[in-house]
């Protein structure tokens, strides 16, 4: 009889061992706009094709609102997907910006709220934009609070842009603050965009999109709006900032 409960032992120990190895390897799909395409298997993003969409479930949102549970239907031309609930055959589209995602994707909740002026020596000392005199010279300055690491302490994640022709110190900027220290995540300057012709042209705008739990690990999606396209990264933090994507 000992023996037999040892075997049944090591059995229950191999099922277990499988099946964190089939859960390991399941594969989750992410859809941020008709520009990015993403599977996410073994802790590791990688883009894929249209094709590799069509039979998946998707939790849908909409302007960071969910919309309710969707299959990719078709696409025209410019990749922009049409979407079908499978109550009929009715295509449906979404605003921008959208974010479809698999079941076991969590998209989490935040609120986005100004920063103050205890902020802003992030931006004049740290970051050596001391040519900002107070909050007011800023076009935008948010910040989210957050804990992305699980440990307790919630981090604050910055974004803040600057426009002026004139001097040519314009910016976008989105960075992480965790015990005063800063880790930059995305800027953008007036001298990536600048056109004579055009003047101002078209400057990159970085914000957070998305938070997204996968795998017990919070992902931030950062989102960088060039004229009429959003470019995607993803980032995690543990102790040190790691970017996942980079689109």
């Amino acid at each position: 009889m000992k023996k037999l409960y040892i075997i049944l032992g090591l059995l229950v120990i191999v099922l277990i061992i499988l099946l964190v190895l089939v859960t390991n390897n399941k594969s989750e799909y992410l859809v941020f706009d008709n520009t990015t395409f993403l599977e996410y298997k073994n802790h590791t993003f990688q883009e894929v094709q249209y094709e590799d969409l069509l039979d998946k479930d998707f939790a849908c949102f909409s302007l960071n609102k969910f919309i309710g549970y969707y299959n990719i239907y078709a696409r025209d031309t410019n990749n922009e997907l049409f979407m079908t609930n499978n109550a009929n055959e009715k295509a449906y589209t979404f605003e921008h910006p959208y974010l479809f995602v698999t079941s076991n994707v969590e998209v989490l909740e935040f609120d986005v709220i100004d920063a103050d002026i205890n902020d802003l020596s992030y931006l004049t000392y740290d970051l050596n934009k001391d040519f900002i005199e107070s909050i007011d010279d800023l076009d935008s300055f948010k910040k989210v609070t957050y804990d992305i690491d699980d440990d307790g302490q919630k981090e604050t994640i910055y974004s803040a842009s600057y426009y002026n022709i004139d001097d040519n110190n314009s910016f976008s900027i989105v960075f992480l603050v965790k015990n005063n220290k800063i880790y930059l995540m995305g800027e953008s300057s007036i001298f990536d965009a600048y056109d004579e012709e055009d003047s101002f042209g078209s400057m990159d705008h970085f914000s957070l999109k998305y938070l997204l739990n996968l795998d017990n690990s919070i992902k931030m999606v950062i989102g960088m709006e060039s004229t009429d396209i959003t470019y995607y990264q993803i980032y995690s933090f543990d102790d040190e900032l790691k970017e996942e994507y980079g689109g």
